[in-house]
C-alpha cells in the first residue's frame, strides 16, 4: 500500500511557493502519494480544523505555528508531524526544505518522538468547552485591567492567591516558549511534566513550579469572575475557571535522526557561549 503524505503550508512565507511542486515531484518518485496540500489560513483548513483524505505523515512548510496550527487536526489521528523551517527559532519545524527535496530522504530516516498535550476544560457559566495546548495555556489580565488575583489548585490544594498579570502552564515542548521569556526552566521534552509560571507576580517568590503529568491544576480568579486564556498564543477566549490535566493523545514530532537536544540548546540559546 502506498504511503500518503499531506502537506500543510504557510502561505506568508513567499520562499515556500517555489517549492511545492517541486516538492510533490520528488515525493512522487518515491513512490509517495500527495492527496492534498493546504494553506494554513485557507477555509478548507481553517473552518473545519481537518484534512479531506487519510494520510500517513504530515509535511508542514512554515515556522513552528503552522506546526501548532496542525497539531489540532493531527492529534487524535496519531499523524505525525515533519515540521520543514521557513521560520526562525525551528523549534518544531525540525527539517531544512534542501533536506526533504534531496533524493535520499527517506522516511524510515526520520525519528518520531512523543510530546505531551495539556488537555483543557474551561467552564462558562453552565457550557463546558474543552480543547489541547502543545505549548501552553495562558491565562492573563486584559490591558485595560489593573493586576488579577487568582487561586490555583494543584490536585485539590490550594496555592496562596497570586496577585500579577497572568499565570502560564506549559509543557516541556512549550518551556522554550512565552515560559522561558517569563523565567522558567528549559525542560527536555522526554520528561513528562508540566510547569507554573507567573507573569510579573506581584511577591518575591516567582520560581516556577514543576509538576508530575498525572497532576490536574485547577484555576479561577479571586473574587471569581471571567478570565481571559489561549491555547497555543491562538484565539483569546473567556471562561469562569479552567481545568488543566495531561491530554489522553501525545503529539507525534518526527526529527532527524540522530538528532542531539544539547546541540539544539547549544544553538538556540548560545549556551555555555561568552562574550
Amino acid at each position: 500500500m502506498s504511503v500518503a503524505v499531506g502537506i500543510l503550508f504557510n502561505p506568508h512565507k513567499p520562499a515556500i511557493e517555489k517549492y511545492l511542486d517541486i516538492l510533490i515531484e520528488r515525493l512522487a518518485r518515491k513512490g509517495l502519494k500527495t492527496p492534498f496540500a493546504l494553506s494554513t489560513e485557507g477555509p478548507e483548513f481553517v473552518s473545519r480544523s481537518e484534512f479531506p483524505s487519510p494520510i500517513d505523515y504530515l509535511l508542514v512548510l512554515g515556522g513552528d505555528g503552522s506546526v501548532l496550527r496542525a497539531m489540532q487536526a493531527t492529534l487524535q489521528k496519531q499523524i505525525p508531524v515533519i515540521g520543514v523551517n521557513f521560520g526562525r527559532f525551528g523549534f518544531l519545524t525540525r527539517f531544512e526544505i534542501e533536506e526533504v527535496i534531496d533524493p535520499d530522504f527517506n522516511l524510515s530516516e526520520i525519528t518520531v518522538s512523543r510530546r505531551l498535550v495539556l488537555g483543557v476544560r474551561a467552564l462558562k457559566g453552565v457550557e463546558s468547552l474543552t480543547g489541547y495546548a502543545l505549548n501552553d495555556v495562558v491565562v492573563h489580565r486584559p490591558l485595560e485591567r489593573n493586576i488579577e488575583h487568582y487561586h490555583i489548585r494543584i490536585n485539590g490544594e490550594s496555592l496562596p492567591f497570586i496577585a500579577g498579570d497572568g499565570v502560564i502552564l506549559s509543557t516541556p515542548t512549550g518551556s522554550t516558549a512565552y515560559s522561558l521569556s517569563a523565567g522558567g526552566a528549559i525542560i527536555y521534552p522526554q520528561a513528562y511534566v508540566f510547569q507554573i509560571t507567573l507573569l510579573a507576580p506581584h511577591t518575591m517568590a516567582r520560581s516556577p513550579i514543576i509538576l508530575d503529568d498525572g497532576s490536574v491544576i485547577q484555576l479561577e480568579k479571586n473574587p471569581p469572575s471571567s478570565l481571559y486564556y489561549s491555547l497555543d498564543g491562538f484565539t483569546v477566549k473567556t471562561g469562569d475557571s479552567l481545568e488543566v490535566r495531561r491530554a489522553p493523545y501525545d503529539f507525534l514530532l518526527a526529527s532527524p535522526k540522530g538528532e542531539s537536544l544539547s546541540a539544539i540548546i547549544s544553538e538556540k540559546f548560545l549556551w555555555g557561549r561568552r562574550g
